[in-house]
């Protein structure tokens, strides 16, 4: 299953056998719907969302669970963190780049359904990191726009540059030139 979603099945399952006060809701469609309703029969797919409406389910949601580890810049982890929605990711893939572990978002063990169920757990025991970690995704969110990760990546590349130089205009000293003889 793409995306990890084996493991969002497996965390369904612990999720909902330790506790009843959890909903699933999923927003996608593909090819392996029919499969993840068997696997998850209580959770509520709402098929292809986008603009206003995906924006209300984000904002009517407390977590964004994203086990993904094949994303390769997690935009939709981005749009949920616009919401103020905190997402708990895995820690490969590109959704992780985006994402400070406690600090906007939790980041998880690539595929440990179990890492995933304690952090969602511990998140939702306490209200008041997860309001912080919210707010922090707002913050963060309003600070994205191409031409910031286009001026990140190239002062990225100035970076190693500067550090990694290599003169290959260097004339050798005579002493240098009698060590090579």
């Amino acid at each position: 299953m793409g995306k990890d979603l084996r493991t969002f099945a497996e965390i369904y399952d612990l999720l909902t056998n330790i506790r009843n006060d959890i909903s699933f809701v999923i927003v996608g469609d593909g090819p392996i719907r029919r499969d993840l309703k068997k696997l998850m029969p209580e959770a509520l797919f709402l098929g292809h969302k986008s603009g206003i409406e995906l924006s209300t389910i984000f904002a009517s949601s407390d977590l964004f669970v994203f086990p993904s580890t094949t994303e390769t810049f997690g935009n939709v982890v981005l749009e949920s963190m616009a919401s103020g929605l905190v997402p708990v990711c895995s820690d490969e893939g590109g959704a992780s780049n985006s994402i400070k572990h406690n600090q906007n978002g939790i980041v998880c063990k690539a595929k440990d359904s179990i890492d995933f169920s304690k952090q969602i757990i511990s998140l939702l025991k306490d209200e008041e990191r997860l309001k912080m970690l919210s707010v922090n995704c707002i913050d963060y969110a309003s600070k994205q726009s191409w031409e910031n990760i286009f001026s990140q990546q190239y002062q990225y590349y100035i970076n190693v540059i500067e550090n990694h130089k290599l003169n290959f205009f260097t004339i050798p000293s005579d002493s240098e030139i009698e060590l090579v003889k």
